[in-house]
């Protein structure tokens, strides 16, 4: 359970942009009205680099999250993921579960629980298993596997550092499991709730957004 954002584009306010973020860890939506305290991540891929910081603390009170995203107005990157966690009850709280997560050449963040039959937790992180089937199969493929589960929600980000893939479906919590995304002509940005001014659109349940570097935005069901 989590906020999640991400952004492709011309990254002058990714600053101001990302610690507006950070406050979603306390007044952010929460199924429990404590805020998102279990962790954050900042990814971004800058001059064909790839880079990913994250500690498994509240971003509120970080000083390591405000450096980072004052790293980020300097490399200037064109693409970033940055996330907020709210630990599913019973799940490990430590830096490696904090999302997102960088495999190859993909950072990929998750928000919602995915259980086996009668509730079951799995024997790994929930969101690890679904970034590695993601990578094993297809997006797609991935969503399809996990829809025979029990979840709360399968809404998702991922990119390869050129487009960014962005997908919602929930099962139950509406208000909750959202993903709005707002395009301008400099950049689109996708979040669990909106953050700036400007002509936010919320994504459908089951609704797949692709968006490719000239900031096209293709549409589909899965």
């Amino acid at each position: 359970m989590c906020r999640m954002l991400a952004f492709i584009g011309q990254g002058e306010m990714l600053q101001d942009l990302l610690l507006t973020f950070q406050k979603l860890s306390i007044y952010g939506k929460s199924i429990d009205s404590k805020g998102h305290r279990d962790g954050w991540g900042i990814g971004y891929f800058a001059s064909g680099s790839r880079n990913l910081f994250k500690k498994a603390e509240w971003a509120a009170s970080s000083r390591e999250y405000v450096k980072v995203a004052e790293t980020v107005k300097k490399e200037n990157p064109h693409i970033v993921l940055a996330h907020v966690r709210k630990a599913s009850p019973n799940t490990p709280v430590t830096d490696r579960e904090a999302h997102p997560f960088l495999e190859d050449n993909y950072l990929f963040c998750h928000n919602g629980s995915i259980c086996g039959p009668g509730g079951q937790l799995l024997q790994e992180l929930d969101s690890i298993l679904f970034f590695e089937k993601v990578r094993e199969t297809s997006f797609k493929k991935a969503v399809l596997h996990f829809r025979t589960f029990d979840y709360t929600s399968l809404t998702c980000l991922l990119t390869d550092g050129n487009t960014i893939w962005a997908y919602r479906d929930f099962t139950e919590k509406e208000e909750y499991y959202t993903l709005y995304y707002l395009k301008t002509d400099k950049f689109v940005l996708f979040c669990s709730e909106p953050l700036i001014d400007g002509e936010w659109g919320l994504m459908k349940n089951r609704e797949f957004i692709t968006c490719f570097p000239d900031f096209t935005l293709v549409r589909e069901s899965i």
